[in-house]
């Protein structure tokens, strides 16, 4: 594996050289949250909206982040320049967890260590976004009553059985349920449907992960006078609709085509929609990164 540099807590070294101690409560409690977000050609998009959701995250989960927005972004351009990602697609993790001093009750319980790494990224290739991807229901559910529903945390297990079924079936994406019955998300995206002309997407009330790129294409639909409503998805819409895709920040606006190995909408093909917030999605990249 190549060695790549990375930032803990006020210093950029190897990352096999980034120790932390085993007593971390973000080791052994699952207490952190993380934020990723993606370069292009070397310019960091939506890094403003992804440190206030970051930020928000934080105060949140009474976690301290001990950087302020123009620091963090400091301190990856100069994650990606040293790891030779400037002129290339970026992926940026910034993690921030409890440290070993932490107690679960009291003031200490607010220190934390901040790690941020940069790499280079490899998009998804161009056929994913002609064809579609192959999608199934996990049985796993989230409820949007659990405290940190709404926030990437650290506490991912869910996520990462139902990311190992999809490997194991060889599909790209699950769709996780929630308890209320609605389906909510993919593992590590956002979730809409298309009937009509007129988009669906689950509402904050569905304990759904908000990533910057979620609000990026509720904007992006207002602009393009596409009507979208936020409320949640049943099953049986979802195998009604006549387009499906999924958003973050990494794959942009990624179509669907297939659900539990029945086609979505015109036998899959990618619709029309879909095709519209890509392309505008692509061109609010270019316009802000160039």
């Amino acid at each position: 594996m190549v060695r790549s540099r990375v930032f803990l807590n006020g210093e950029i070294c190897w990352d096999d050289e980034a120790l932390i101690s085993p007593l971390s409560t973000g080791l052994l409690y699952g207490d952190g949250i993380f934020e990723v977000m993606r370069s292009y050609n070397g310019n960091l998009f939506k890094f403003s909206e992804h440190y206030e959701r970051l930020r928000s995250s934080c105060d949140t989960l009474r976690l301290n982040l001990m950087y302020d927005e123009e620091n963090l972004w400091l301190i990856v351009r100069e994650l990606l320049r040293q790891n030779d990602t400037t002129e290339d697609n970026g992926y940026i993790r910034i993690t921030v967890f409890g440290s070993e001093l932490n107690n679960l009750t009291g003031p200490e319980g607010l220190k934390t260590h901040t790690f941020a790494h940069a790499r280079k990224f490899i998009p998804p290739q161009d056929e994913k976004y002609a064809r579609g991807i192959r999608t199934r229901i996990s049985n796993y559910r989230t409820s949007p009553y659990n405290p940190i529903a709404g926030h990437s945390t650290i506490c991912y297990l869910p996520m990462i059985l139902s990311r190992r079924t999809a490997w194991e079936h060889g599909l790209d994406e699950v769709l996780i349920q929630n308890t209320e019955g609605g389906i909510s998300e993919g593992t590590t995206s956002n979730l809409f449907i298309v009937k009509n002309g007129k988009i669906i997407t689950p509402s904050v009330k569905d304990g759904i992960n908000l990533d910057v790129s979620r609000q990026l294409v509720i904007d992006l639909a207002k602009e393009k006078d596409i009507q979208l409503a936020e409320r949640r998805i049943s099953h049986k819409m979802l195998m009604d609709c006549d387009e499906a895709f999924i958003v973050n920040s990494l794959v942009e606006v990624m179509p669907i085509n297939e659900v539990d190995e029945n086609p979505i909408g015109d036998n899959g093909k990618v619709g029309s929609v879909t095709k519209t917030l890509l392309q505008a999605y692509r061109a609010k990249v270019k316009e802000e990164a160039g």
